[in-house]
């Protein structure tokens, strides 16, 4: 008798997300990264998944209709117009695709796409497509009472099942690697096939949202079924970029390989020579310091013996980019008693202070900002009011459109390696 294990998430309800998570062992405990214990009997559990509110949206996103979607906190400037039209079919690959990044990067063996299991998932999207349309659908049962388990091809030891309501392909699978127990499922050891079903809603509550079921199975390798005589997936296109945590179609692509082309950002290099961007990582301001000196052409300069700042120490990561920042003016620290200056190397940037710092490399050319603000948000009176008109003025900046003709710059918002490549690719072009 097989023993199966299931494991639950519980997430929290003030998101605009619909995540749940259900794992099947047979002879395991709850799938985690460790070895299964043998003997271990773990009744099914079903996850509690509270029910999603479609009108909490974070600004990213423009779907049909003129709504926002959720974008996991990615700053985008601007926004794209509309949700990328992809079909089901290579939105499905997407994920597959975006599930063995994160698992090559973990370093655990990569997936196979196994259209029997994809069958099985994709019959469970459908459904929920429909059932999660009505105000009375129990929340408590988005998933079967197996996950599938009994559905997919025969001989699996181990099996997962893991579901998203979210928009993008890179969306979904950044949720599921932030949220433990979603992790731990996509990324197991034991883990051999998998296959992912799609649906977009047309109507109800959730429409133009991509609820994704991914299903995940352990087959031995004498046990292994003949996957069933279908159509293979399509061949994986020619890489997109230097970098194997980007995929075609996201934001700001150009501009991140156009950052690697000009040898502004190395990225995150692994052990086997592949490189990452973490395009959603915050730009500090160490790394910034990084980011501008090689934007000027990394000039000949020799750093002082002692630091200009009382928080930066000869020696440390980015010493001498953030000496030659403080040489040129384009960063003056925040003053301390007795005439010190800290840098703060390790805060993250803000937008405002990024249209400084911008402003500022460029030679703080001779400019008289309107009187009237280009964006609703920041008001002529305030900090760095100059600079940040500076760079909507040279199109640095087009800032996020609010309709009626308005545009937002949300000047405390951080900046991520994304956004911060896309200002330096307008800034230099």
């Amino acid at each position: 008798m097989k023993k199966l294990a299931l494991r639950a998430s519980s997430l929290s309800a003030t998101v605009a997300l619909a995540m749940a998570l259900v794992s099947f062992s047979a002879g395991a405990g709850a799938a985690d990264e460790l070895p299964p214990v043998s003997g271990a009997e773990t009744a099914p559990v079903l996850p509690l998944t509270p029910k999603p509110s479609p009108g909490l949206t974070l600004p990213g996103l423009t779907l049909p209709g003129g709504t926002t979607s959720p974008t996991d906190n990615v700053p985008m400037d601007p926004s794209p117009a509309s949700v990328n039209a992809s079909s089901d079919a290579t939105y499905a690959g997407q994920v597959f695709d975006l599930m063995n990044v994160q698992r090559r990067n973990a370093g655990v063996p990569l997936l196979r796409w196994n259209p029997g299991i994809a069958n099985v998932a994709q019959g469970w999207a459908s459904h929920l497509g429909e059932a999660t349309k009505s105000a009375s659908f129990d929340w408590g049962r988005i998933h079967r009472a197996d996950g599938g388990f009994s559905l997919i091809p025969a001989g699996a030891s181990w099996y997962g099942e893991i579901i998203a309501f979210n928009f993008t392909a890179a969306n979904i699978v950044n949720w599921w690697m932030g949220s433990p127990p979603h992790k731990a499922a996509m990324l197991d050891w034991r883990e051999t096939d998998t296959g992912v079903g799609v649906v977009v809603p047309t109507s109800g509550p959730y429409t133009g949202w991509h609820l994704v079921v991914a299903n995940l199975a352990a087959y031995p390798a004498a046990a292994k079924p003949a996957p069933p005589a279908k159509p293979a997936p399509p061949a994986k296109p020619a890489p997109v970029s230097p970098f194997n945590d980007l995929v075609a179609n996201q934001a700001f692509l150009k501009e991140m390989n156009w950052m690697d082309s000009r040898k502004i950002s190395t990225g995150y290099v692994a052990a086997n020579g592949t490189k990452t961007y973490r395009p959603l990582e915050q730009v500090n301001r160490d790394a910034m310091a990084a980011f501008m000196y090689r934007l000027a052409g990394s000039p000949s300069y020799t750093p002082p013996k002692t630091s200009p700042f009382k928080d930066v120490n000869a020696g440390q990561q980015f010493y001498k980019e953030i000496c030659w920042l403080a040489s040129r003016n384009i960063s003056t620290g925040y003053p301390g008693p007795g005439g010190t200056a800290t840098y703060r190397p390790l805060e993250p940037v803000n937008r405002d202070a990024m249209a400084a710092f911008m402003y500022r490399l460029a030679g703080s050319p001779s400019y008289t900002p309107p009187k009237a603000s280009p964006f609703a948000d920041v008001k002529n009176t305030q900090q760095y009011y100059k600079e940040i008109s500076w760079l909507a003025a040279k199109g640095i900046s087009t800032g996020w459109e609010e309709g009626r003709g308005t545009k937002s710059f949300r000047s405390l918002q951080q900046v991520n390696r994304d956004a911060m490549a896309a200002f330096m690719y307008r800034w230099a072009n």
